[in-house]
């Protein structure tokens, strides 16, 4: 009769949809109950109808009505991701990406002290000025130049290995500008979709933060009260949203930029 009574109902990956349910554990991916009276719930995405009682945990819940039940709070958790190890990670790059960045200007300020020699900055604009097709090579020019090519035989060396340097450190500094980009998007998806709304509060009613990067699987065989105990050992101190026996709520969850 599409009724869940003092049952654990889990599909990890899949949907559940229960009419009324009491005292019960459900567990899903996507999970819609019209009544709740003394559960626990963990979903990625939650719909309730209305809640009584109940310790809700998801990564959005969308409830219409909420309030307790002899004595007992409805306790609405949002699952939003730990950040601390991707704050981590960004703190790194951003570092390894700046050290990347001074060696590289480093290396153009000893490129530019070589080339601030007139004389052989005049041979590398000619230099250059010939590869390009610009000037012809005459025969005479044509022994000019190779004698000015021993000349600065030795500059030149040193010109060319800081030249690779300084594209071998661009290259490294751009592949860490990638890898920050792509962590920064990834928090962004993360935290796509976050959120809690319940269009009216008629009893005592908390909403909270919960960080944790834990999935579904962790929580799989939590029955009667172990999946709250076992999300709130798993947590970090949850952050209060809202605390109220009336009102209503509309929160979204934005990552840090």
């Amino acid at each position: 009769k599409n009724r869940a009574s003092n049952a654990s109902i889990e599909a990890i990956g899949g949907t559940v949809h229960v009419h009324y349910a009491e005292n019960s554990s459900i567990i899903g991916d996507t999970v819609t109950i019209e009544h709740a009276i003394n559960c626990e719930v963990m979903a990625k995405q939650l719909t309730i109808g209305l809640a009584q009682g109940c310790f809700l945990a998801a990564e959005s819940a969308n409830i219409g009505t909420s309030g307790d039940r002899k004595g007992s709070a409805t306790t609405v958790s949002v699952l939003i991701p730990d950040t601390a190890d991707a704050i981590r990670q960004a703190s790194a790059l951003t570092t390894v990406i700046a050290e990347f960045d001074r060696l590289t200007l480093a290396k153009t300020a000893e490129m530019d002290k070589l080339k601030s020699n007139p004389e052989l900055a005049k041979f590398l604009s000619i230099g250059q000025m010939v590869r390009s097709g610009k000037i012809t090579v005459s025969p005479a020019l044509e022994q000019n130049f190779k004698l000015l090519q021993h000349k600065y035989a030795g500059a030149l060396k040193v010109l060319d290995k800081l030249s690779h340097e300084k594209q071998g450190l661009k290259a490294s500094a751009d592949s860490k500008r990638h890898e920050l980009a792509q962590l920064k998007e990834a928090q962004t998806a993360a935290a796509a979709g976050r959120g809690c709304t319940i269009r009216e509060v008629v009893g005592e009613t908390c909403v909270q933060q919960l960080r944790t990067n834990l999935g579904l699987t962790n929580f799989s065989g939590s029955t009667g009260n172990e999946l709250s105990k076992t999300l709130r050992a798993a947590a970090a101190t949850p952050v209060r949203i809202f605390l109220d026996d009336k009102g209503s709520v509309d929160w979204h969850y934005a990552a840090s930029k």
